[in-house]
């Protein structure tokens, strides 16, 4: 029997976990871990040209305010983006759908093209989009924008976070207050820069700030994810490194090393990177779990690979990542269980329907039914 593999996952997720081009850096937060969406875009929030005002509050599970400002992020079409910070008690306010967001963008025009096939015209522009907050080690719930329609009261309520484990990373770094007040204003400079779409400028930037702090881990930070834009890979793996080595627990310089492994096709440095974003932070990144199973899958080590799914898929409650039935769906495969493995098959066409490799999906789908309903052929669909 043949064992399905999926190599190919690894350089479709990279791709969208690398820096983008230059343009699609323009308002990405400072953290900057959630930097993926190269190439979508288009389309308008029809009727708001400076976006939708949205405002709400974000409390603990016991009802207390956050013990540090959050984050608060939009997520549309599973890509998230960070918007604002939620004030000290935990309110927050922000304009969903400004310029600076080219996800929701995205998300009007599939939202007015499905309202064009559906023939139904009162669609939320919207309505592929959530907001949640961030906070490393606690779940947060999901508001949908589904049923907001132009006019609505823009409070949307209130978001709970709620304890998944012990903290152990950051999306800030921590060691910010020990950034002489020199570095930190070169490193604004970059900041503005950047904002500007003066790219040169902004490294330039940087590169002076780490050069009056050597520990500047934000800095090495976004050092990398310039270089990665001009595809200067093996530069950003050096300042990623540079960023980590200044700062154990900065989370987003590790997110970039696992995208540059999984793109390198590395298994043993992607299996090993992976593990290291989960353990820093075992809820916040349902990537890390994919990006771990496609590795271990392909490393033949099945039993870490499965695990890593089935806690991916427990985790992206979005199903922002798919491809985590299909890995899932691969290792049943491999062990002979075709009914349950064409049912993540199903899941994977389902939340996937128009992915590049739908239609392989779809022949292998209907080989897989046939195999389950007569279990004594032991042949399996052809390999990928």
């Amino acid at each position: 029997m043949f064992r399905i593999v999926l190599l190919g996952t690894l350089l479709l997720v990279a791709l969208l976990h690398l820096a983008p081009a230059y343009g699609q850096l323009k308002g990405t937060p400072s953290n900057g871990e959630s930097i993926s969406g190269a190439g979508l875009g288009g389309g308008s929030l029809a009727g708001s040209p400076s976006g939708w005002p949205l405002q709400g509050r974000v409390i603990m599970e016991d009802g207390s305010a956050p013990p540090e400002r959050v984050i608060i992020e939009s997520i549309c079409g599973g890509i998230s983006h960070q918007e604002t910070k939620a004030g000290p008690k935990g309110s927050f306010f922000f304009r969903m759908g400004d310029n600076s967001n080219q996800m929701v963008s995205s998300a009007a025009t599939n939202s007015t093209s499905a309202a064009a096939a559906t023939g139904v015209s009162d669609v939320s522009p919207l309505g592929d989009c959530e907001v949640q907050a961030v906070l490393p080690g606690y779940r947060s719930d999901r508001i949908s924008l589904a049923n907001r329609r132009s006019g609505d009261d823009s409070d949307i309520g209130v978001i709970v976070l709620r304890k998944m484990g012990e903290e152990a990373g950051s999306r800030e770094s921590i060691a910010l207050s020990k950034v002489p007040k020199n570095a930190r204003e070169t490193f604004n400079k970059g900041e503005d820069a950047v904002k500007d779409n003066r790219y040169d400028d902004a490294l330039t930037n940087y590169k002076k700030a780490v050069e009056i702090y050597p520990d500047y881990a934000e800095a090495w930070f976004q050092i990398g994810r310039i270089q990665a834009a001009k595809n200067d890979l093996n530069s950003a793996r050096k300042s990623f490194n540079s960023a980590v080595k200044a700062d154990r627990k900065f989370i987003p310089p590790y997110l970039q090393i696992m995208a540059l492994d999984a793109k390198a096709g590395d298994l043993k440095a992607l299996a090993a990177s992976s593990e290291q974003v989960i353990r820093l932070d075992a809820v916040s990144y349902p990537v890390a779990y994919l990006y771990n199973s496609v590795a271990n899958l392909n490393l033949e080590n099945a039993d870490v690979a499965e695990k890593s799914a089935r806690e991916g898929l427990k985790l992206d409650v979005t199903h922002a990542y798919p491809k985590l039935f299909q890995v899932l769906g691969a290792l049943l495969v491999n062990r002979g269980e075709f009914a349950p493995a064409a049912e993540q098959y199903r899941l994977y066409l389902q939340y996937a329907p128009n992915a590049s490799d739908a239609a392989a999906t779809r022949a292998q789908l209907e080989e897989l039914e046939k195999l389950a309903a007569n279990p004594a052929k032991s042949e399996s669909p052809a390999e990928q």
